[in-house]
């Protein structure tokens, strides 16, 4: 009688614990097939963010209208240039934002931990907005130093001859219009008051042929400076 008993009692553990087995078996099923269960990671690390509501999803906290104002109100003030946010839902919902910031004629990049939407192209890089940039040390070689401070001289001394150049062409300019500026000297004693005119036209004339020299040295002096580097 006792065998008896003991031995329905193990039949009953056995079936309570088959039994158990197949439920939790069961747990990763529903999990991959059940809408109502949400998987949401650390974006800070890099990992992506699952989740669903029957057609919802983890990005449904994006708020389209709260933005369309934040980017509207961007477009209509003339002294501020981008929108800077270090939010983290924004970063999540960059994909959004991108998009809604495209239809409105303005750009944006995310940097690391900052979203960014601008009036104007945005570069790859920002060292505003990069954290870890005092923490970088640059080490130039000797050679990339000595390298550039010969450049430096050779245009120094190059600006210098260019100097003595141009001092000697407007020198010989001024020689040759015969002192060529003085508005005294185009003035004479027996002028009427009706050549008055006459005179106007005569100094706009002579000072613009002045500028227009002028003009062609430092014309000279940049191709020489764009040929150079």
């Amino acid at each position: 009688m006792n065998d008896g008993t003991e031995v329905s009692a193990a039949m009953m553990y056995l079936m309570t614990s088959l039994h158990l087995l197949l439920s939790l078996s069961c747990i990763p099923f529903l999990a991959m097939n059940s809408p109502s269960l949400v998987h949401v990671a650390d974006a800070d690390k890099g990992v992506s963010c699952d989740a669903e509501f029957g057609t919802s999803s983890l990005t449904s906290s994006f708020s389209s209208e709260d933005w369309k104002q934040k980017l509207s109100m961007l477009l209509n003030d003339q002294s501020t240039q981008e929108l800077i946010s270090r939010v983290k839902k924004d970063r999540q919902n960059f994909q959004h934002i991108e998009a809604l910031a495209s239809k409105m004629g303005l750009y944006s990049h995310m940097y690391a931990k900052v979203v960014v939407v601008s009036k104007v192209p945005l570069p790859n890089y920002r060292f505003d907005l990069d954290d870890k940039r005092p923490l970088r040390q640059v080490n130039l070689p000797t050679t990339v130093l000595r390298q550039v401070d010969g450049y430096l001289q050779e245009y120094l001394t190059q600006k210098s001859r260019r100097r003595e150049r141009f001092s000697d062409l407007w020198s010989a300019r001024s020689q040759d219009s015969g002192g060529i500026g003085r508005d005294e000297e185009i003035f004479e004693p027996h002028q009427s008051p009706t050549s008055g005119t006459a005179v106007v036209e005569k100094i706009l004339c002579q000072r613009s042929s002045q500028m227009r020299d002028q003009q062609r040295v430092w014309q000279v002096i940049f191709t020489e400076i764009q040929n150079h580097f």
